[in-house]
């Protein structure tokens, strides 16, 4: 009798995690923010593309991805070279400074990169388009600033 009472809980609990898990909207991150959401090109939904600027955001965000794919992999070694660098090593601080200036470099690129893909976007956009997804972003930074005030 005690095992099936314990069954029971132990579901019952189950069940409660589980809706409380599925609670949550698609795609959100608890109470995270807005943080991470859209990526680069984040608000373009809201701009009502025609579907001929869709299909060439679209190509410019497919082409984006294939060309960043090695800039992304050198991001990914130098994690795992941090990651597998021995503190006790004797040119420990060397090797730090070799993969700093490694990713600063790769930090840079990524910069310019993601600089380029917003540029080419936005020579797709109207003038209207243009001016609402500057007034979204400065939105969109009014809300982060409320969420995250700085002391």
């Amino acid at each position: 009798m005690l095992k099936k009472i314990t069954l029971v809980t132990a579901l019952a609990a189950g069940l409660i995690a589980s809706t409380a898990v599925l609670a949550h909207d698609p795609g959100s991150r608890g109470d995270h923010g807005r943080r991470g959401h859209g990526g680069p090109v984040a608000g373009l939904r809201q701009l009502d593309l025609s579907e001929a600027q869709r299909d060439q955001v679209h190509k410019i965000m497919l082409d984006h991805r294939k060309a960043s794919e090695p800039l992304h992999d050198e991001q990914k070694a130098l994690h795992k070279s941090f990651a597998s660098l021995n503190p006790g090593s004797a040119d420990y601080a060397k090797q730090v400074a070799a993969l700093q200036d490694q990713s600063a470099k790769v930090a840079r690129d990524r910069v310019k990169d993601m600089a380029n893909l917003k540029g080419q976007v936005y020579a797709v956009l109207t003038d209207a388009q243009r001016t609402k997804w500057a007034e979204q972003k400065t939105s969109f930074r009014r809300h982060d600033d409320k969420d995250h005030p700085k002391n």
